[in-house]
This record gives structure tokens, C-alpha cells and sequence, in this order.
């Protein structure tokens, strides 16, 4: 196993050069960029000072952080000090005792004592990502039975991570190989968390949340989207859960941010982690994902996102409570509605249907290759049309009872603390802390008229064979078919819809019939058993998957011609660490003209749209013109666009220059580009980005914390010389 080592510590060149902007590349790729092409953009990093070859190396990558389980974020000091967006942050902060007020305020920390713990909370950094696919695929051959393959590749997989975990014996490292192009490429990762997350630094949300989830996918854009963090460790450096005795992260090598801005054209490039994205797709996959997954995801959620508005707006407290959840929901629905809106204009159906049409053609080309590929796209459509009644059905299913309403989601959860142990106080604190937790955000009223709607739209959208067996029978027997009578029996006489009624049945430990009888538990049981009888895997069940086989045969065929042609360069996204480059660039915009690629402090200003509330305090300032450190000729811009190739999971993303140095904090991307996760149109695509000197700007002059502006390295230097750091500090810190 020694070579694995050897591969830790070497170059990477598996694949021929390749030249796009479009692509989120696996850091290992990037030296199979076109690095002269990069370099003439304005590129001045290596490779290797970009994504680490070795184990704990220090590069750009060892700062960019997994920010909870879905964002980014970049440590910019060297004592783990920590960026990433206020929206990222939001859920946190939300669950704090003082959350509302930290939110509605904003906080600032001006010393260490002052940062406050954040329950919950962790961030994952990269310590290694290697291409380890010739180590893996080690004697598999080309006309191997599947079986025997998969059995070889899983051998090769245990092997390697034993030998990693006996080497380092660090129970902090977590070790796992992924594979990509449907088991062509395999990636090694090592990664460590860490448990003692502490808040820094927080914009109100009238800079925070500028404009509101109105204004999200849209440009121009004028929000202060960030928050600061800082990492805190064990004395000995290691992850620890939370305690005063704990000290800061020592950063290995943090970010130098950039004070001199940007101009058009200049070059951008991103490291990040974006969640799944399906690019590559045949027309019938295409069609498949979009009208069993996307449009009754976006049916439903737009119509229960009108009952809740209606119902936070009616009360200021539980508009707090549900904000959460709106803002969730409000931004996938935004999302995927203009997925749905754009799939046209944009010719995405158009451009699989080309895909699969070079596909066959391909195919046909050569005796042998027909003969290997000639049924791939038949077999992916037959696997479909067995599927597809089914996946919508659950899709309704799920984003009715768990998605909509919680009365379930609850249940699910309080019910589990029926096993626990109360035999001593320790027990019973975490069992009211517990159930704390789960009713935090929760308001039966209001999940009661959600349910309504939700039980609505699951009878008038979901075939009757596919409903719920307690539902269908409760309705046919003691209901005469009448939902909104179900519904009000059910939370008028659960034990789950009230904490305190649930903890009082606890306390009193209740016979679990009583448990079992109630309609809540009831409903969910059979909830649960329906999503598995209709579930893909109990579908190819029935053949004993040999029509799975097949589909994933003609994907890994589809895949491997589509990489022979070219079309495909880099693999979907997956949650992983991902480099993406562009420039600095304004756009056209259909029926908008040419879109500016900044905006300003003025513009701001001015902006007057609905519920917009500018803070006193950063109106004074404009008054004074008191932002000159951080403008350009007497212009503060305050977010600015980039060609570079993102979707979700990369908001909190660092925006570097060819230095390595941050420009920006990636928050949001605009509406041409909302079809990115199924395809990808260079010319309008462009993620909006928080220009550093304005986040500066917030926390220096609005602020007022000078502690914090004092830990950050900010570069300065300008070709003109108007402003020059003392002394200038290397990009990345060793």
C-alpha cells in the first residue's frame, strides 16, 4: 500500500487539457486546466497554490471551509477568524436565546470573551483531495462482469482507507473516496471538523438581508450578505465541543483580502462547495427529473408559502418563529419556479435533445461501439416510464406531510424520546432541552392551517392507490371523505402538537397504546411505510433490480460517450470542493439591456423598493461621504457579478483575484442563471457577489470594530500607488 503515499505526494495528469469557463471543477483537475490559458486571464497562482498535494499542505484550499451542511465559508485571519453570509448563518443565530435581537441588531464582539457559542454548528475543512483512480481501479479489466468489478473496486477502497486511518491513528480525520463519470475517476478526501464555532460579527438584517427573499436571484442587488466567525479548539489544536477553556484556531495559512477592488475583465476564480447539480442528463432523464421532481416540489411549495406569509404577517411573533422556514422554502421555490420559467427560453430541452442526438450518431459510427451502446437511450426511457408515476406521487407525498406542514416532522422526532432513560437529572436535561429543540419553531395554529392546504393538494394530486393507508381509511370510515374534518380531529386530540402536552404524557409515561392510538403516530407510520412500498428501491425490487442494471449500464454508457465527445469535461457537482473561473463582467439581459456588473452605496440609497429599511446610522455615514478608505474615486460599490460557475452550497464562497487575494463573498446568483443546475449559458450566467471593501466598510465605520478590522491583512496596493499597505503581506499565509 505504499503507493498510495506516493500518490498523496504527486502531481495529477489523468485527462487532456481542456479549455471553458464553464465547469466546477475537483481541485485535483486543476492542473489539467489549460494553465496558459488561465494564466494570459490573469492567473499568477500555481496549481499546487491552489489545492493542497499533500497532507494538512497549505494553499488557497486549506481555508475554504464547509460551513455547517450547506454553505461555504474562508478563514481570513490566522486565529480562525471566519467569513461566510449572514443567510448562511441565519438558522444559528435564529436558535439563540437572543437570536431576534441579535438578528434584528446585528452584533459585534470587541473581544474574545464576548463571542458567543453557537450550539449546533461546525465547519469541515479539506486537509487532502487527490485522484487516487489508478489505485482503485487496480486490476479491474475492461471485459470484467460487473459484479466482479464492483467487488474489486470495494476491496481496493477498504484497503486504502485502513492504511490511512492506521497511518494517522487521528480520530478528528474522516477519510472517504467518491467516485466520478459513474465510476471512471475516483477522489480521495481527508477532512477534519471542528464543533466550537463562535460568532464574531453580524450585520443587522437591513444590511444582511437587503431587499428581503423577494429580492433573491435578481440583479442588481445592494445586500451586505456576511457574517464572521470565529474557529475554537482543544489546546492541543484538535476539535473539541464547546468550553471556555478551548483558543482559537491556528490558522495553518488564512486569506489575504484585497483593498484595491476590481475592474471589468479582471480575473475571478472560486473555491467553494456546490450541492448537486444534473448537467449531463439525456432528454428523457431530463424530462423525468423536471416533471417528477421539480414541478411538484414548486406546485406545492408556492401555494403553502402563501398561507404562511398570510400568517406571519398577521403577527410579528410568528413571523420570527416561521422566518426559517419561509426563507428556506421562498428560496427554492424562487429558484426552481424560474428553473421552470427558463427552460425554454434558453433551449435546455434543446440542448439534450442535441446531446442525444450526437450521442446516437456517435453510436452509429462504428459496428462494434453500436453493438455496446445501440439500446442506451431506449433502456433509460423504459427505465423511466416504470418510475414515473411513482416518483411524483412521492415527490407530492413528501412535500405535503413533511415538507409543508410539521406536525409530522415533530412527531417524528418527540417521539423517539419515549425510549429515553429518566433514571437520573442528567437524562432528564437533555429531554427538556430536547424537546425544546424540536418545538422551538413550531406553532400548531398556524401548522394547522398549513395542513389544510397540504392535505388539499394531496387529494387532488396524488392517485388514491398511492394515499396513505390510515388516511384513506380514516377518511373512507369515520370522516365521509371530509380532509379539513380529519385534519382538525387529528391536532384537537394529538398528544404532539403542544411541547407541553407531550412532556406532561412523558412525564406521566403513558402506556405506549395511548402512544400508538394517536392519530399522529398513526398517520406517520403509515406515512412511512407508503414513501418505502413507493420508492425506487422497492420498485426494482421486483425484478430483483435487473432493470436498475440495465439503467445503469446505458447511464455509464451514456456518460462515457458523451466524455468521447467532448461535451463532457468536469463531473456534476456533489457537494464537494469545487474551482471555478471567470472575469469580472457586466451582461445582456433579454428585454433589460446590458446589466451593470457593479452597484453602489448610491444605489442603494436610492433604492425604495417594498420593505426596504436603510439603518440610521449607515444613512449618517452615506451623508458624510465617511467611505473614502474603501471607495474608488469617491464610489463605494457594493456588490458586483462574476462569469464564474456556482449554484447552491456556494453562497459564502471567497471571490479571489489572480493574487489569491478576496474581492468578494459570493451570496446569490442572478436570474439568467437559474437553470445551472441542468445546464449552463456562459453569456448571461453570473453569481452576485458582497465587494470586501464594502464588508469592511460595515464593520469598520458602522460598526466601529476595530478589533476585527485589525485581525484582517488587507492588500492595498494600487498600480497608481494611492495606497499602499505597510508592509505588504504574501496572498497565502504559511
Amino acid at each position: 500500500m505504499k503507493r498510495f503515499l506516493i500518490v498523496l505526494l504527486s502531481a495529477i495528469s489523468c485527462t487532456p487539457f481542456v479549455n471553458a469557463e464553464e465547469g466546477m471543477w475537483l481541485p485535483p483537475m486543476i492542473e489539467e486546466l489549460n494553465m496558459a490559458d488561465l494564466k494570459a486571464k490573469g492567473l499568477e497562482l500555481s496549481p499546487r497554490e491552489i489545492n493542497n498535494r499533500q497532507v494538512f499542505g497549505k494553499a488557497l484550499s486549506s481555508s475554504v471551509v464547509q460551513f455547517g451542511n450547506r454553505g461555504t465559508g474562508a478563514v481570513i485571519s490566522p486565529e480562525g477568524l471566519m467569513i461566510t453570509n449572514h443567510h448562511c448563518a441565519y438558522d444559528f443565530i435564529h436558535r439563540l436565546p437572543d437570536g431576534r435581537k441579535l438578528l434584528a441588531d446585528g452584533f459585534w464582539a470587541k473581544d474574545r470573551k464576548e463571542e458567543i457559542p453557537v450550539p449546533g454548528l461546525s465547519v469541515t475543512f479539506i486537509r487532502y483531495m487527490g485522484d487516487v483512480t489508478n489505485e482503485i481501479l487496480e486490476g479491474v479489466g475492461g471485459a470484467m462482469d460487473m459484479r466482479d468489478r464492483d467487488q474489486i473496486i470495494e476491496s481496493n477502497k477498504n484497503t486504502m482507507l485502513f492504511y490511512y486511518q492506521n497511518m494517522y491513528k487521528d480520530k478528528d480525520l474522516k477519510y472517504s473516496v467518491s467516485n466520478v463519470f459513474n465510476g471512471e475517476r475516483y477522489i480521495f478526501t481527508i477532512t477534519e471538523t471542528f464543533e466550537d464555532i463562535r460568532l464574531v460579527g453580524l450585520p443587522p438584517e437591513s444590511i444582511g438581508k437587503f431587499g428581503g427573499e423577494e429580492s433573491n436571484w435578481q440583479w442588481p442587488r445592494y445586500t451586505g450578505d456576511f457574517a464572521m466567525f470565529r474557529v475554537y479548539t482543544a489546546s492541543n489544536g484538535k476539535s473539541a465541543a464547546y468550553s471556555n477553556k478551548n483558543v482559537p484556531y491556528e490558522s495553518k495559512s488564512y486569506i489575504t483580502v484585497s483593498g484595491k477592488g476590481y475592474k471589468e475583465g479582471d480575473f475571478a476564480m472560486v473555491l467553494g462547495f456546490p450541492a448537486a447539480t444534473q448537467r449531463f442528463f439525456s432528454e428523457n432523464d431530463l424530462r423525468f427529473f423536471i416533471d417528477n421532481r421539480i414541478k411538484p416540489m414548486v406546485d406545492v411549495d408556492g401555494q403553502i408559502l402563501k398561507v404562511l406569509k398570510e400568517e406571519m404577517d398577521k403577527d410579528e411573533a410568528i413571523r420570527f418563529k416561521y422566518a426559517p422556514k419561509y426563507n428556506i422554502m421562498s428560496n427554492f421555490y424562487l429558484k426552481y419556479s424560474g428553473m421552470l420559467e427558463e427552460l425554454d427560453s434558453y433551449g435546455v430541452y434543446a440542448n439534450a435533445q442535441q446531446r442525444d442526438k450526437r450521442f446516437s450518431e456517435w453510436v452509429a459510427e462504428n459496428a462494434g461501439r453500436n453493438k455496446e451502446y445501440v439500446n442506451t437511450l431506449s433502456v433509460i426511457s423504459e427505465y423511466n416510464a416504470m418510475h414515473a408515476e411513482q416518483r411524483k406521487a412521492y415527490e407530492y407525498i413528501y412535500e405535503t406531510l413533511f415538507g409543508s406542514m410539521d406536525l409530522l416532522v415533530v412527531t417524528q422526532s418527540a417521539n423517539r424520546l419515549r425510549s429515553t432513560n429518566f433514571s437520573n437529572a442528567v437524562y432528564e436535561e437533555r429531554v427538556a432541552k430536547s424537546i425544546e429543540n424540536i418545538y422551538r419553531n413550531f406553532d400548531a395554529d398556524v401548522d394547522r392551517k398549513l395542513a389544510y392546504k397540504a392535505f388539499e393538494i394531496l387529494m387532488e394530486k396524488v392517485p388514491e392507490q398511492y394515499i396513505p393507508k390510515v388516511l384513506r381509511d380514516e377518511l373512507s370510515i369515520n370522516f365521509k371523505g371530509n380532509v379539513r374534518a380529519f385534519v382538525d380531529y387529528m391536532y384537537d386530540h394529538t398528544r404532539f402538537a403542544s411541547a407541553d402536552e407531550f412532556k406532561r404524557e412523558l412525564d406521566n409515561r403513558r402506556t405506549s397504546d395511548i402512544w400508538e392510538r394517536d392519530y399522529a403516530v398513526r398517520l406517520l407510520t403509515s406515512l412511512q411505510r407508503t414513501l418505502l412500498d413507493i420508492s425506487a428501491q422497492s420498485l426494482d425490487a421486483k425484478d430483483n433490480g435487473a432493470m436498475l442494471k440495465k439503467y445503469q449500464n446505458a447511464s455509464v454508457n451514456y456518460t462515457n460517450g458523451l466524455k468521447k465527445l467532448g461535451i463532457i469535461s468536469y463531473p456534476n457537482a456533489m457537494a464537494n470542493m469545487r474551482f471555478t473561473y471567470g472575469t469580472v463582467s457586466s451582461y445582456e439581459a433579454p428585454e433589460r439591456g446590458k446589466q451593470p456588473f457593479y452597484t453602489t452605496l448610491d444605489g442603494l440609497m436610492s433604492n425604495k423598493g417594498e420593505g426596504v429599511k436603510i439603518p440610521e446610522k449607515l444613512n449618517e455615514l452615506y451623508k458624510a461621504r465617511d467611505f473614502e478608505d474603501y471607495a474608488d474615486d469617491d464610489t463605494l460599490k457594493v456588490n458586483f457579478i462574476t462569469s464564474t460557475d456556482i449554484t447552491g452550497g456556494n453562497s459564502g464562497s471567497p471571490v479571489f483575484n489572480g493574487k489569491g487575494e478576496m474581492t468578494g463573498l459570493i451570496f446569490d446568483s442572478n436570474h439568467e442563471s437559474l437553470i445551472g443546475d441542468v445546464d449552463y449559458q456562459g453569456v448571461t450566467n453570473r453569481a452576485i457577489s458582497v465587494d470586501m471593501r464594502y464588508i469592511l466598510f460595515i464593520i469598520d465605520k458602522y460598526a466601529g470594530a476595530q478589533n476585527i478590522i485589525d485581525e484582517i491583512t488587507v492588500n492595498y496596493q494600487q498600480e497608481d500607488e494611492k495606497k499602499v499597505a505597510a508592509p505588504f503581506t504574501p496572498t497565502i499565509h504559511y
